[in-house]
Formats: structure tokens, C-alpha cells, sequence
């Protein structure tokens, strides 16, 4: 601040100079305000106390960041949540949130010697339910695919349990695109299992019942002389869209081996829980 002289001084009068002490007096107490202010936070963001970006160091966390320049891209508004407000001229860089995922479909897949056919799965039943029956053997694994609207970038575990919550076999999960593809080994013939996924794209999650029994091809959740005769009657057909579910140990044709495997299993059904 600059000397005011004794000259000077005798120019102002004393109603002026009462006014300036007031002025220069809640200057410097707003100053002190802001200076011993109490640290403000969201969700998101902590600002901490007596924290202020002067312009030469970034105040960061995993969302947003205060960049240490206002000379590029800066926030032309306010920015507010609940418990802080950043005032115009903060340059703000918000980290995209994980797309939220619907769950379009999930289907058992199969390869039939050179081509995969999909069994869709009714993902609304209940382990204890009507659930959609793989009938055919599990060589060397059941493949679930777990199909959603957009694209699944993380996902942190995927289970196979049975209606006590214990685990079945093993489940392992990739991912492409929009899909979730589980891998399953170990699984026993006439079980139910629900298979989940959590932590999809951050904190989502997703499952399906199903039952795996051999030779069930009518879906009823137990094996019978009307699954045989349905395998019997397309005996030597090359497998279809249409028919897969018959070729049972997923050769590429049904054949005497199918008829076979489902006469042996006569009179088996799902095993609760």
C-alpha cells in the first residue's frame, strides 16, 4: 500500500477516513474468511480446508480435476453439487461415468462340429422353477452368453451356484462387445444352477437359472420315452436352426450315439436344489 502524508491526510476528513478503516476492514476479513474456510465436499470431490488453486498445481480426485491454468477451455458457468460450488473460470474435467447396461438376452452356445447354435435361456425363472434345460453334454464346457445393450467394458467375477448358494464347478468370464461369454467346467449332469455376473461396468449385475441334463430335448425338466422317440425320429438329419438340441453330444449330425445317450438317462430329472 502507498504512504498517505501528513499533508495529505489533512485534506481528508474525519467522516472519510472512518469510511476507508471500515472498507479496508471487511476486505481483510473476507480474506480471512476464505483463507480459514472449512473444507467442502461431495461425492465425488473433497476440496480441503484453506485449499486454493492459484494457478500453478492441479487439485485433483478420480472425478474432477481443477486444472492449474484458466486460460484454456474454462467453465464459462457454475458448477454445483450439494456441498461445493466451483464459481466460472475453473477449467473442469469430468471423468465419464460406466454406461449403464440392459441385459437383452442369454443363451447356452454350442458348437455342432464347425457352427454354434444358441439355446435362448427364460432368464426370468427362478432356480427352483420352470428353468430352460441344456440337454446337451457338457464336453469340454458350457459356453453362457450374457448379450446387453451396449458395450460391457469391466466386469469383476462370474459364479455358478446352486439353490443352497453353493459353487458348482467353475465359471470364467470374457468379454467382447456387448457380451459377457461364461465359460463353465465341472458342472454335473441334472443340476440347477444360477450363473452371475458382478461388477459390470463398475457396480451392475446380471444372472440366469438354468438346468443342464442330458437328453431332456422337450425341455420338461426330466427325461422320458418322449424325449427318445424325439430323438429317434431324426435320426440321420445333419443338424439345423432348427433341431441342434437332438444332437446331444454335438457331433454336427444326430445319429444311433444321440438315441443312445438319451435311453440311458430315461426316468432322470433335475435334482433340487
Amino acid at each position: 500500500m502507498s504512504t498517505i502524508s501528513a499533508a495529505r491526510m489533512t485534506k481528508i476528513s474525519r467522516a472519510q477516513f472512518r469510511t476507508f478503516a471500515r472498507a479496508v476492514g471487511t476486505v481483510a476479513a473476507a480474506a480471512c474468511t476464505v483463507a480459514s474456510a472449512a473444507g467442502q465436499s461431495s461425492a465425488n470431490f473433497t476440496i480441503p480446508q484453506d485449499s486454493i488453486n492459484a494457478g500453478v498445481a492441479q487439485m485433483s480426485s478420480a472425478s474432477f480435476v481443477l486444472a492449474s491454468s484458466a486460460g484454456d477451455a474454462v467453465a464459462t458457468g457454475n458448477l454445483t453439487s450439494v456441498s461445493f460450488q466451483l464459481a466460472s473460470g475453473f477449467r473442469v474435467q469430468v471423468s465419464a461415468s460406466q454406461a449403464m447396461l440392459n441385459l437383452l438376452s442369454v443363451v447356452s452356445s454350442k458348437f455342432h462340429g464347425a457352427t454354434a447354435f444358441e439355446l435362448v435361456i427364460d432368464r426370468t425363472q427362478p432356480i427352483t422353477g420352470a428353468v430352460t434345460v441344456e440337454p446337451r453334454a457338457i464336453g469340454l464346457g458350457h459356453t453362457i452368453l450374457f448379450r446387453f445393450d451396449k458395450t460391457v467394458n469391466s466386469v469383476t467375477a462370474a459364479s455358478a451356484m446352486d439353490a443352497m448358494m453353493t459353487a458348482v464347478g467353475t465359471a470364467n468370464v470374457t468379454l467382447s462387445g456387448n457380451e459377457a461369454i461364461v465359460s463353465l467346467n465341472g458342472v454335473p449332469d441334472g443340476k440347477r444352477i444360477t450363473v452371475r455376473l458382478s461388477g459390470l461396468n463398475g457396480s451392475q449385475t446380471a444372472a440366469a437359472s438354468m438346468g443342464f441334463l442330458v437328453g431332456d430335448v422337450n425341455n420338461s425338466r426330466s427325461v422320458t420315452q418322449s424325449d427318445v422317440g424325439s430323438v429317434k425320429v431324426r435320426a440321420g438329419q445333419p443338424v439345423n436352426a432348427t433341431n441342434f438340441q437332438f444332437d446331444l453330444n454335438a457331433t454336427g449330425s444326430i445319429t444311433a450315439s444321440d438315441i443312445s445317450a438319451v435311453k440311458v438317462r430315461a426316468g432322470l430329472g433335475l435334482i433340487l436344489p
